[in-house]
């Protein structure tokens, strides 16, 4: 811990960031490779020890997408396979790479979720809209592109989440503290 919690000077440091971050003069920064490995492999226990609050939903919403992202890739995977037969051999190597690379960008600060979430939304309308027939390509279109959306929010989302959570909880702010970076807004 940086300061100690019952000490009157870090209770003014928090609240003068909280204030400020509200305002939009400065802004408050959470590495999102520290963001994701807080929500996916900090207990629980030792979360609410150190802030005296346990974020279940924001754990289970960034553990989902953690494990949701790779079951939805098998599963557009298994569908490629019955219902494109031999293009699969194709397909889903080609998949893979892609979803990796995707992966491993989402943990730059530039990645956004608003380009995939477009697109999700896009083949979702297409899907409802198809014939019968034509479901079986934009259902494996559609797991395909929540893999890929699940896997960016696992750490834009943690990185929001987290931002959250130490500009709610003082104790939460002390802690992790050393992990946070504060600029200002110019």
């Amino acid at each position: 811990m940086i300061e100690d919690p019952e000490d009157p000077s870090a209770r003014v440091v928090f609240e003068e960031v909280v204030q400020r971050a509200r305002k939009g003069e400065l802004l408050v920064g959470v590495d999102r490779s520290f963001a994701r490995r807080f929500y996916t492999t900090f207990p629980l226990r030792t979360i609410e020890e150190h802030t005296g609050e346990a974020p279940h939903l924001e754990k289970a919403l960034v553990l989902g997408a953690f494990l949701g992202g790779p079951i939805a890739l098998l599963a557009s995977a298994v569908l490629a396979a019955i219902f494109i037969g031999w293009w699969s051999l194709i397909v889903i190597p080609a998949g893979f790479v892609l979803w990796f690379g995707y992966y491993s960008q989402s943990v730059l600060a530039s990645a956004r979720l608003t380009l995939i979430s477009i697109l999700l939304f896009a083949v979702g309308v297409l899907f409802v809209a198809s014939s019968p027939a034509g479901r079986s390509l934009w259902g494996i279109a559609l797991l395909y592109l929540g893999a890929l959306w699940l896997g960016r929010f696992v750490y834009s989302g943690s990185t929001a989440l987290l931002r959250n959570f130490v500009l709610r909880n003082r104790k939460a702010f002390e802690w992790l503290r050393g992990q946070l970076v504060l600029r200002e807004v110019r």
